[in-house]
């Protein structure tokens, strides 16, 4: 596509996911569960894959996983991962991908609007689908609402 909203989107969508597994990597390296030679290969195969915008030209600056871990520590990262797993990762993710399509809710021509329909369905139907299951297993009220993120005092 050729609409500058929806390459925004994916680019959201990338870097959260990006800074999600290698932080999950992270600390897999810290529990011993996995080699760091793993987490240098991923670095080495997401410069390969991902385009070079500003925020993969940061995150590939590091190295090795201690320069990723020093990186964490220097600046909040790009759209913020350190306040993402202080939740919920999936939910942040959600929350910030709902967040820039609200702000593209006045456009009115083009694939645009089809496309914020469409993705704010697929954000409904996914949450309807975690209630449904949630029911299923015989959850209470308040641990459905703690399940899919949503908070009601």
């Amino acid at each position: 596509t050729k609409s500058d909203f929806i390459k925004g989107y994916y680019d959201i969508y990338a870097s959260l996911n990006t800074e999600l597994i290698l932080r999950r990597f992270l600390n897999l390296i810290k529990q011993n569960i996995v080699d760091e030679i793993f987490f240098n290969n991923a670095i080495v195969m997401m410069k390969k894959i991902f385009p070079d915008s500003d925020f993969f030209k940061k995150i590939f600056a590091v190295k090795n996983f201690e320069d990723f871990e020093e990186f964490l520590r220097s600046e909040e990262m790009h759209y913020g991962v350190n306040e993402m797993f202080g939740s919920q990762p999936d939910i942040f993710v959600r929350k910030k991908l709902e967040d820039y399509l609200d702000n593209g809710k006045f456009i009115t021509v083009g694939i645009e609007p089809v496309f914020i329909y469409i993705s704010k369905l697929c954000f409904e139907s996914e949450l309807l689908k975690k209630i449904l299951h949630a029911k299923n297993i015989n959850f209470e009220s308040q641990e459905i609402l703690k399940v899919i993120g949503y908070n009601y005092e």
